[in-house]
């Protein structure tokens, strides 16, 4: 069988489901051990799990999915997440993690049922794919926040000057932008930035604390200017969950504790930053909401553009994709707030966040 009743109710103790998503994943594993299909399935699904090289999707398609587990189709997914969680006990034993850590990161599988109930009227596991990092040991939830260790994917090179420490952002090669806004742009007629590193100096164009691209070009003195960050550099990667409000100091407190937690636990201690891929980094929001939480988180960070679109805005501060204004919910501050800043022709884009290490020495 691909997992007994008792391997259930195991896995299921170090998850907080709520009792309705209990009784629905029992549901959907009666059904699923009642199909030898399913079972064949889920048994290849768990094998390609176990592989950490494996895919991100599974092989059970939705229309299969649909005829053997009906209402509890999108369960399926919960299943086979559920047949890591004792390996990944093992591991964490192993490895000297305390439980609370293992508890908190396996919190995200029924936080994004709640998520899909909130949104589409139905708990089903949409994230199969960004869950596969929990259950290959990839992404540890330490306090409020999530972090992976991995190369920076930031298109900025970052300079530390070596006599008071202030800190220079060059956007990398090729970056179309618009020179007057300072914002990446989609016109193939926008020039695009230009970087040159050589042993004697580092000349691209500057990125200020907003994220702005300058339009001239600056040159740095590697003797003075120290190589901080380089794309492909070892970072830790900052992933926000769900919850609370981000209190300053839980984020503090969290982001303290991961480079000795990667460093003692993993034995990875070559990151040179945290970055934060996130919408939670347009400076729009520190605009629209002064003195919030969300915009001391922001400070924390430096800004890099890397991308134009705004879908995640949309989805995190009104539940669904964008729509005209007057099919939004309008009940917060913040999204009164949004809707207001698009309404005056300004957009809130998705940004690339940076905090170098060590995190106390580094100033803006």
């Amino acid at each position: 069988m691909f997992m007994n009743r008792q391997e259930l109710e195991a896995a299921c103790g170090w998850v907080c489901f709520s009792d309705g998503q209990l009784e629905a994943v029992t549901r959907a594993w009666r059904k699923m051990a009642a199909s030898p299909e399913l079972e064949g399935l889920a048994r290849e699904d768990a094998r390609q799990l176990a592989d950490p090289q494996g895919p991100t999707r599974l092989l059970a398609d939705p229309e299969t999915l649909r005829a053997q587990l009906g209402d509890e189709a999108g369960l399926y997914p919960v299943l086979i997440l559920l047949s890591r969680v004792r390996w990944l006990c093992g591991q964490y034993e192993r490895l000297g993690i305390e439980r609370q850590v293992l508890t908190d990161t396996l919190s995200d599988i029924p936080l994004w049922l709640d998520n899909s109930q909130r949104r589409f009227g139905v708990a089903q596991m949409r994230e199969y794919g960004w869950l596969t990092n929990h259950m290959r040991l990839r992404l540890f939830r330490l306090g409020r926040l999530q972090y992976i260790h991995t190369e920076s994917r930031v298109p900025a090179w970052f300079f530390e000057n070596v006599q008071d420490g202030r800190v220079t952002a060059l956007a990398q090669e090729g970056m179309r932008f618009d020179a007057a806004l300072g914002e990446l742009s989609d016109d193939c007629a926008a020039p695009e930035t230009r970087f040159c590193l050589t042993p004697q100096t580092a000349q691209g164009h500057p990125i200020d604390q907003a994220g702005r691209i300058g339009p001239q070009t600056v040159a740095l003195e590697r003797s003075v200017w120290r190589l901080a960050l380089a794309p492909g550099d070892p970072v830790l990667d900052v992933h926000i969950p769900e919850g609370p409000p981000l209190d300053p100091d839980q984020v503090a407190q969290s982001l303290r504790r991961a480079p000795a937690f990667f460093a003692e636990k993993l034995g990875l201690c070559d990151a040179k930053a945290f970055t934060c891929e996130s919408w939670l980094m347009s400076p729009a929001l520190s605009s629209i909401m002064p003195q919030s939480r969300l915009a001391a988180f922001q400070a924390m960070f430096r800004a890099v553009p890397y991308t134009l679109s705004d879908k995640q805005v949309f989805e995190r501060v009104y539940g669904c994709a964008r729509a005209e204004w007057n099919q939004l919910p309008m009940e917060t501050r913040l999204q009164r707030g949004v809707r207001d800043w698009y309404a005056s022709g300004r957009n809130c884009r998705q940004m690339q966040g940076v905090r170098l290490m060590p995190k106390g020495d580094v100033k803006a």
